[in-house]
């Protein structure tokens, strides 16, 4: 049988009541749902609250531990820090970066990308993460000229363009 699950909640069942028929987020009005099951008695163990909220035991008990440490304030601060989080690369050194890459001579690949932001502005950035600020970010990549053979004739190269088509 599981254990009793005890948290003393200091607001009101009206109270908690009406918060929740204010509260518009999702997951705040999970969490004052909560402590109005508990209040109420309608869920006594971690179990049944888990149940009820679609929720694991663990997250019930994370729930009732930041309760009785920051109260009702602490419970529906949501401290989620998704998506737009600052780049890696401030953005100052991306312009860097695309100046340098607009250079004829650019890089010699992403790896010399990753050594040449190490050396001169002290950043330790993962490959990909080059990779994508180059690419995605930048739309540029490393320009390096791909090289000729010895003999190669830029002018039999424009001659052979303008040849018309011809099949044999």
């Amino acid at each position: 049988m599981c254990r009793v699950f005890r948290l003393d909640i200091f607001e009101s069942p009206e109270t908690l009541q009406f918060l929740l028929k204010k509260e518009k987020d999702v997951r705040k009005r999970e969490r004052l749902q909560f402590l109005y099951w508990c209040k109420t008695g309608q869920g006594k163990t971690r179990n049944a609250l888990g149940e009820l909220l679609n929720r694991s035991q663990f997250a019930i008990g994370q729930w009732a531990d930041t309760y009785r440490a920051k109260g009702l304030q602490g419970l529906l601060h949501l401290d989620y820090r998704g998506g737009n989080l600052a780049p890696t690369i401030l953005v100052d050194i991306q312009w860097r970066l695309k100046d340098r890459l607009a250079r004829p001579e650019g890089f010699a690949g992403y790896k010399a990308i990753q050594l040449w932001l190490k050396e001169t502005h002290g950043l330790d950035v993962p490959l990909s993460t080059v990779h994508g600020t180059v690419k995605y970010r930048l739309k540029a990549g490393p320009k390096v000229p791909r090289p000729h053979a010895e003999n190669h004739d830029p002018e039999a190269v424009e001659d052979f363009k303008k040849k018309p088509y011809q099949t044999a």
